[in-house]
């Protein structure tokens, strides 16, 4: 082989990696996208010089697990915490919240057991209570009115998780068809199913298996399929079987039977908090507002 072959196979490669630079730079705010590193080797055998042998994702899936996980939590505590501020600021309200109306009652019975014959004090009374009756509607209201719209949030997030299974069965296909044609999948196909994985952890928490390093199965924490291969199976909402107003999770088998899942089967992710708060914060809520609506009636 001449120096000028040797010398072109030098420039040939230094090109390239200057292009996975390049790349490298103009993805660096893409989503999902990892950094690539050309790697060097000798020419084969027959001739010298250099050539590129591969360009490198950078990826590590113990890292990408760890954060998987971290943002399933996250994103679990912010959907907890938006929903919980709603009733906070319902309630907390120094002007119109639950203590100052409570207090407003009780100073007006106060009055009036000071001065039992005063026409004033009397219609104090009435007009507090008169007040706090309406207010405890309104919150009611509210209150179910965060009741379904916790069942309309449900119904999209599940939506999301079924249209983010479908794309990822679909590169499960397109990654085992550019293998067989190739040898390697391409880095970009790579990069999406991870970051789809990752979207996928966002909304609710999963399990990833890995089948012969290649092909991504997903599953439920108890181990019901979501994707197998390059197939994707369902959840649909339904109504649950002891509360038909409440929007439950569904999963659909392969045989095209639905069943309902445990509420507690749900955990992490924009799902699962808005499950977590539901059954934690607003039924208890709203029960509690019921029992103290229903005391003070009997008082």
């Amino acid at each position: 082989m001449s120096m000028f072959s040797i010398g072109l196979s030098g420039l040939n490669t230094a090109q390239s990696a200057l292009n996975t630079t390049s790349n490298n730079i103009s993805n660096v705010y893409t989503p999902g996208y990892n950094r690539e590193i050309a790697q060097l080797g000798e020419g084969s055998a027959g001739s010298k010089g250099v050539q590129i042998n591969d360009i490198e994702r950078q990826f590590n899936r113990f890292v990408a697990d760890q954060l998987n996980d971290a943002k399933t939590q996250s994103s679990a505590l912010q959907a907890y915490e938006g929903q919980i501020n709603q009733i906070d600021n319902l309630l907390a309200d120094r002007d119109a919240g639950l203590a100052p109306l409570m207090q407003n009652f009780f100073s007006s019975l106060e009055d009036l057991s000071s001065a039992p014959s005063d026409p004033a004090a009397r219609q104090g009374v009435v007009g507090a209570a008169q007040t706090m009756t309406a207010q405890f509607r309104s919150f009611d209201g509210y209150l179910q009115d965060m009741q379904s719209n916790v069942n309309s949030e449900i119904k999209d997030e599940i939506i999301q998780i079924n249209n983010t299974t479908d794309q990822i069965a679909g590169l499960n296909r397109e990654i085992a068809l550019a293998r067989a044609q190739s040898g390697e999948a391409p880095n970009s196909m790579l990069n999406q199913r991870d970051h789809l994985i990752s979207e996928l952890n966002e909304s609710m928490d999963i399990r990833l298996n890995i089948q012969d390093g290649k092909s991504y199965n997903v599953s439920l924490p108890n181990g019901q399929p979501l994707v197998v291969g390059t197939n994707a199976l369902k959840l649909e909402p339904v109504a649950s079987g002891l509360d038909p107003q409440r929007t439950v999770v569904g999963y659909r088998d392969a045989n095209g039977k639905v069943t309902e899942l445990d509420e507690n089967l749900i955990q992490g992710g924009q799902l699962g908090g808005l499950m977590s708060f539901r059954q934690e914060t607003l039924d208890k809520t709203q029960n509690q507002i019921g029992q103290l609506a229903i005391s003070l009636y009997s008082v």
